[in-house]
């Protein structure tokens, strides 16, 4: 195995084999290190956590799912397994597509892929160590113009496009529906150095990440083995260890000359990965890959990278994670109009080709593997759900469409209520909540916006009233239509004393429609 020669020639774990390459090749493989063909002889046994059953079915399985192609000029797509044991950490799989015979490269291991949306539950776990609730609300139309000035492009705007979205989506249904729009701006809010340093203490430590706000949607490469190994600390609450594929050497006669310690490392709240694990366990049964689904506790999630170059799924279930990865070998092709698994398909995405390729090879790898629930929530999960809160901003006076824009990056929920007006079209009147008050996230805010037309509605009966009763019912139709009326007296004379003040009649009569603004003839009679 490509990986295990590797480690033991050049990792510094191993500098009891030797100070230099050359010795080192000579101790394991009784060889000079410039030798090609060596069959081994050195007199050392070394034992690896790789279980071949899982090793060879995951090799089978991508040979017989992936096309095989001769023609440089037309290559085929291919994959990669990686698993490891949420436990311990011990890598179980690294399987490849490509012939070893023809490839001495591990895709599983030294190939690094852009993951796409298979990195937001990385952007997920810093946004919440920095206090961004599951329950914020973020707007999630598409597309959308970002704000990012100096750290996205050189016009300071980022424009996002995602499916799924419109209106405001809570940052749970954001991750298992794999919202994009949302995504963003939850990384420009957690940052994207935190999000590379999160990254890092899950277990991303090999692979080059580039700081910058795209990091959410998969832009930095990594390999399929530090996927699983970063996914396991969804399974575990946390509790991490570094993947290790060497377990022992030992010499012909059994001396142990080195063992693997396994060293756990704890990097973050408990309760904030169980809290994070929640929105993940959904993805596999109403989320973007139901493909992945095998019926028993997990939880994963998918990527499908720009064009359609890449394609994943990292799952977990207690016991082990899984990345699956599927793309081209040696260059970025878009995976359009490929066969695979005997099926031509369009386009691949995350959910199509390598969730169900990750639910074959776990159903195998779990057969005789005990139904286990996850560890149980710990105290404080509860502090990662909490209802957010927000300013109501101030757009009386805008437009509309920059008003709603603005409410929804607010986390809130603007109503557009439309409202006959003489001011102009699409302009705000007014707001059912006082500015700068503090409510929670998704609350709804009325906007009456200006329909451009004046308001107009039916005179009410304005009879038997007396002048005070008559601008108090006058206002209250103000109120209720948005007509304002003037009026003007005409009076006239009664034989009934008790007329006298009284309105008797008007001009236009009641029932009759008046425009705001109108000037109308209220008739009052004067007793002599």
């Amino acid at each position: 195995m490509a990986e295990v020669r590797r480690q033991l020639l050049n990792d510094a774990r191993f500098d009891f084999l030797g100070a230099t390459k050359e010795e080192r090749k000579q101790r394991i493989f009784g060889c000079a290190a410039d030798a090609v063909d060596c069959v081994g002889g050195g007199g050392l046994d070394i034992y690896t956590t790789i279980d071949l059953d899982l090793q060879n079915h995951a090799t089978d399985l991508l040979q017989e799912w992936m096309p095989t192609s001769d023609d440089p000029e037309n290559p085929a797509p291919t994959g990669a397994i990686a698993m490891v044991e949420n436990a311990n950490g011990a890598v179980r799989v690294i399987a490849s597509g490509l012939p070893f015979e023809d490839e001495q490269f591990d895709l599983a291991v030294q190939g690094r892929r852009n993951p796409g949306s298979a990195f937001k539950p990385v952007t997920l776990v810093s946004a919440l160590e920095q206090g961004i609730s599951l329950n914020t609300y973020w707007d999630a139309s598409s597309p959308k113009e970002i704000e990012c000035p100096g750290v996205c492009f050189p016009d300071g705007l980022w424009t996002v496009r995602g499916s799924g979205g419109d209106g405001l989506m809570s940052l749970a249904r954001a991750t298992y529906s794999s919202q994009n729009v949302v995504y963003a701006q939850v990384a420009l809010a957690a940052g994207a150095e935190q999000i590379v340093e999160t990254a890092e203490r899950m277990g991303i430590r090999d692979s080059d990440l580039t700081a910058t706000p795209s990091i959410t949607l998969g832009t930095s490469a990594v390999s399929p083995l530090e996927m699983a190994s970063a996914y396991s600390n969804f399974a575990t609450n946390g509790t991490w260890a570094e993947p290790f594929l060497i377990e022992r050497v030992t010499s012909r006669d059994g001396q142990v000359s080195w063992t693997h310690e396994v060293v756990y490392e704890q990097n973050f709240d408990p309760a904030l990965l169980a809290a994070a694990r929640q929105p993940l366990e959904i993805v596999p049964v109403s989320g973007t890959a139901p493909r992945a689904n095998i019926g028993r506790p997990q939880g994963g999630k998918t990527g499908t990278h720009q064009a359609y170059r890449e394609a994943w799924f990292v799952g977990f279930v207690p016991q082990f994670s899984t990345a699956v990865w599927v793309g081209f070998p040696n260059e970025q092709i878009p995976l359009e109009n490929v066969v695979i698994n005997g099926e031509l398909l369009r386009r691949v995405f995350g959910g199509t080709v390598p969730a169900p390729l990750w639910a074959e090879f776990m159903e195998y790898a779990l057969r005789d593997v005990p139904v286990m629930d996850f560890p149980p929530d710990p105290p404080g999960v509860a502090n990662y759900l909490r209802e957010a809160t927000t300013f109501v901003p101030s757009v009386t006076g805008l437009l509309a469409d920059e008003a709603a824009e603005l409410v929804l990056d607010s986390h809130l929920d603007p109503i557009i209520e439309p409202t006959d007006s003489e001011e102009p079209e699409g302009m705000v009147l007014a707001q059912d909540l006082d500015p700068a008050q503090r409510v929670p996230h998704a609350t709804p805010l009325v906007l009456q916006v200006s329909t451009g037309i004046p308001p107009e509605a039916p005179l009410p009966s304005l009879a038997a009233l007396d002048f005070a009763a008559l601008d108090a019912a006058l206002g209250t139709f103000a109120e209720e239509t948005g007509v304002e009326l003037n009026y003007l007296v005409q009076y006239q004379d009664t034989l009934f004393p008790e007329q006298d003040g009284l309105v008797i009649g008007s001009l236009p009569t009641a029932g009759t429609v008046v425009t705001n603004g109108d000037t109308i003839t209220v008739v009052v009679a004067r007793f002599p």
